[in-house]
């Protein structure tokens, strides 16, 4: 038996197999097909982006106003130009490349003041092996002469045989930029003069300004004239001063701590007038204004502080001027009463030395020394009530010159005796060189006696051990001479001494002073052209005049 399969079955097997060849082809030709199909959707999506993306590009540029152009190195030219760069120069494209021919041509255009800052830009660009991107701001001339402000970026680009030859030149209208910038600068400037006009209008007027915080009771800023006037820099005095109980304590008088709290919590009063102890121990004088912010900063006032001393000082002066006029006008009535029985003492002292003299009488040696005496003090005090008519008006031109250390040495000769028998040590440090002053020396001599009569009086009253009481004489580094006294008698009541020259003024009691001493003696120190100022020592009071020196003849 045959195991062979018969001749037709084995056709049937190959026409099979030719089939399933064929079908898997259709399926890769299948695939290709839509391979290339996908291929072809990308590159018209890619193509849509592209296009999208040069149209963005497009609006940016003409919404920027940024102009570009390509500039070919061998050419010595552009070869390209958009339209909104040849109207940024005022031309139209064909125009600008007609006129725009070489470097030289645009330098034409170029601001006759920029043109060596663009040919060292150009240079530095051609140099540019990097190829980094250059920027330079300059002006240029439009053909209609209108003068425009731009800023030029360039960058090399590769031509298609791979060489740098090419510029990518992109270019910006900045001219109302630029008028903004010079428009900014101009605020800028005004109001950097406003702030030093503010400031040295605050500096003069010694006013300060800061700004408090209510809810943390503390200053948020203050400005440097602020912190003068105390005595520091505005950084000391805000680490300083942390919170308004130990501002309050330290900087403000304590007499006037109790109304400067009563004035912080009331909203009645946005000014006062207070004291305030400076750094170095002066006592200053303030005026203080405040004003509560709205808003937001409700919670903060805006505060000024100016430093009134000066003034104050002046009103007092003025005040004491015209207590000193009156007390002249007064003086005339004074004077006329008082010199009739001066005048009385005087002739009677007259005809006792003269009956002596003729030994009509017999008069012991010491009475007529007594007599002469008198009749010398009552010289004098007819002098000095004479001297006291003029302390209401100006001085005129009858001083003469003198050594003002014959004026300590009469003053010191009266009461020298009597200091002496209180037990008071006299401390006499007077140059040996004359002190020549313009003036008079019997008003001096006067107001030097009243001096050592307080210093006897306070040293007196307020020190049983080191009696003691200095009187100087001699001339400061500026020649001016200056005459001093000084006792340990305790010194003046902080409080008072800017007072004791006022007329009526005193610290004695009643029936001790009538306050006119210090300000007979003020009146003849101004008259003279001098000046007089009282401050404390460690131990007691100090008295300085101060006058304008003679040089001998």
């Amino acid at each position: 038996m045959s195991s062979k399969k018969p001749p037709n079955n084995l056709s049937e097997e190959n026409q099979s197999s030719g089939l399933s060849a064929a079908e898997e082809r259709i399926n890769i030709l299948e695939e290709i097909v839509h391979q290339q199909e996908r291929k072809l959707a990308l590159a018209e999506s890619n193509l849509i982006t592209e296009t999208t993306e040069n149209e963005y590009l497009k609006q940016t540029l003409t919404i920027s106003e940024l102009g570009y152009a390509i500039w070919d190195m061998q050419l010595d030219r552009d070869v390209a130009v958009s339209k909104v760069l040849a109207e940024i120069h005022g031309m139209g494209v064909k125009e600008y490349m007609n006129r725009v021919s070489s470097m030289e041509a645009y330098l034409a255009l170029v601001a006759p003041e920029d043109r060596k800052k663009y040919i060292e830009y150009e240079k530095t660009f051609d140099d540019n092996i990097k190829g980094n991107t250059l920027v330079i701001d300059y002006r240029i001339k439009t053909p209609l002469g209108d003068t425009r402000h731009l800023r030029q970026m360039s960058q090399y680009i590769q031509v298609a045989s791979g060489e740098q030859s090419q510029a990518l030149v992109a270019i910006q209208d900045v001219s109302e930029i630029k008028r903004f910038e010079k428009e900014l600068q101009k605020s800028r400037e005004y109001l950097e003069e406003r702030e030093q006009l503010l400031s040295m209008g605050a500096t003069l007027a010694k006013m300060g300004s800061a700004v408090w915080n209510y809810c943390e009771s503390k200053y948020e800023s203050v400005t440097e004239e602020w912190a003068k006037i105390f005595g520091y820099t505005s950084s000391e005095f805000l680490e300083k001063f942390l919170d308004l109980e130990s501002d309050v304590n330290t900087l403000v008088h304590p007499s006037d701590r109790e109304r400067y709290f009563d004035y912080y919590e009331t909203n009645d009063a946005p000014e006062i007038e207070y004291r305030i102890i400076h750094r170095n121990g002066e006592i200053r004088h303030i005026i203080q204004h405040y004003q509560r912010r709205t808003g937001i900063k409700s919670h903060t006032a805006l505060v000024t502080i100016q430093d009134i001393t000066e003034r104050k000082k002046s009103e007092e002066q003025l005040i004491q001027s015209s207590k000193l006029i009156t007390l002249g006008e007064m003086s005339t009535g004074v004077a006329h009463e008082l010199n009739q029985p001066l005048a009385a003492i005087h002739l009677s002292a007259e005809n006792v030395l003269r009956r002596a003299s003729s030994d009509a009488i017999d008069v012991p040696p010491f009475i007529t020394k007594r007599v002469e005496r008198i009749k010398a003090q009552a010289e004098r005090a007819s002098s000095i009530i004479d001297h006291m008519r003029m302390f209401g008006r100006v001085a005129g031109d009858d001083f003469y010159e003198f050594d003002a250390r014959k004026a300590l040495a009469g003053a010191m000769s009266l009461l020298g005796e009597q200091l002496k028998l209180a037990d008071i040590e006299i401390c006499s440090e007077i140059c040996d060189a004359p002190l020549l002053i313009m003036g008079h020396q019997i008003q001096l001599e006067q107001v030097l006696l009243n001096l050592l009569s307080n210093s006897f009086y306070a040293i007196n009253h307020n020190n049983e051990e080191n009696k003691r009481i200095t009187v100087v004489g001699r001339k400061n580094s500026c020649k001016e001479v200056v005459l001093s006294v000084s006792d340990s008698g305790g010194g003046i009541p902080e409080e008072v001494l800017a007072r004791i020259f006022e007329p009526f003024f005193t610290t004695k009691s009643m029936s001790e002073g009538t306050g006119l001493g210090l300000s007979v003696s003020y009146g003849i120190i101004q008259a003279m052209k001098g000046q007089i100022f009282a401050k404390n020592t460690a131990d007691g009071t100090q008295i300085d005049m101060i006058f304008t020196g003679v040089s001998p003849a």
